[in-house]
């Protein structure tokens, strides 16, 4: 399942930021168990990293992750036959290292989400766009954003839990 969600996000219209418009993608994949195609997995990964997008790996049930393992770059970034991930877009935590709980995983997951977005945007030489104001003409404040991402990480986190 790895395999094909990172070959699909990465040919369904992500590209390289040569545009002047900026997105970021985070694809989040739930699992029940490990990729049985490692190889395939490493090779879309390592494609991946060169495009505006993160990969947040959520291991659930009681399934075996020891492949799962590889694909993270925890240690160190992933290489197969002499080509190597450019940066580090994969984050992979499994919901029994929390102890069930699946907001704490959850929150996990994300917090690698600011750096990687750096680590694409100085590869690609370019700096963000400015802060875009709110509709009533205030910029949101961090606390809001903070919040912003805390009611997402909840309204996940239920969704998961049913």
């Amino acid at each position: 399942q790895t395999r094909n969600s990172a070959d699909d996000a990465s040919s369904s219209g992500l590209q390289d930021c040569d545009n002047l418009e900026q997105r970021y993608q985070v694809l989040l994949i739930l699992t029940d168990g490990e990729t049985t195609d490692v190889e395939r997995s490493l090779q879309a990964i390592i494609r991946s990293s060169r495009l505006p997008m993160s990969i947040l790996i959520a291991g659930i049930g009681v399934g075996n992750f020891s492949n799962m393992q590889l694909l993270d770059s925890d240690a160190g970034l992933p290489k197969l036959r002499g080509k190597a991930s450019v940066r580090d877009n994969v984050q992979f935590a499994t919901l029994h290292e929390f102890h069930g709980f699946s907001d704490v995983l959850l929150s996990h997951l994300l917090a690698g989400i600011p750096d990687q977005v750096v680590s694409y945007m100085r590869l690609v030489n370019r700096a963000p766009l400015p802060q875009a104001e709110a509709s009533d003409g205030v910029a949101p404040s961090s606390e809001t954003r903070t919040l912003q991402v805390a009611s997402a990480t909840r309204s996940m986190s239920a969704s998961m839990d049913h």
